[in-house]
Formats: C-alpha cells, structure tokens, sequence
C-alpha cells in the first residue's frame, strides 16, 4: 500500500488541478475574445474606478486568435496530443 499511496498526490495533481487550471484558462481567453472593446484617452473617463480599470486594461492584449486544436480529429493527431501532455 506504500508505493500506491506516494503517487496518488501526483495523480490528483495532474488529474485534478492540471485539468482545472486549463479549463479555466480556456474559459479566460472565451471571455477576453468576446469582449467588446471601447478605446478612448485617460483624461475623457469621467469617474475614478474607470480611470483604474482602463490602467488595468492596458497590459491586456490589443486582438485575440482564435485557433480550433480539434484534437480528437483523427487518430494520429490525438496521439501527438497525449504525447505532447505525457512529456
């Protein structure tokens, strides 16, 4: 029962947490793609909190592109992806 017992944290890391992580993440780009964007200068936002929001704004990214991995198109393409995810 030793051994078993050592690899079930990494198990639940990578099943778990992993899997969490990049679903969350593909949620997060969903988002920020359908996003409507309103460019305008600093000095003509009229309220503080719009004027911080616009500053937080700024670091994101000017387009997004959008890409379909389609991974379960064929066979072979879905062994590359596991083996990309095993390496």
């Amino acid at each position: 029962m030793g051994p078993l017992r050592d690899h079930i944290p990494w198990i639940m890391d990578v099943l778990l947490c992993n899997s969490l992580g990049i679903y969350c993440g593909m949620k997060t780009l969903g988002w920020l793609s359908m996003k409507p964007y309103q460019w305008q200068g600093l000095w003509n936002i009229p309220t503080y909190k719009g004027k911080i929001k616009r500053i937080a704004f700024q670091f994101t990214p000017y387009s997004w592109v959008n890409f379909e991995w389609k991974p379960a198109s064929n066979l072979r393409r879905w062994l590359a992806v596991l083996g990309i995810i095993f390496m």
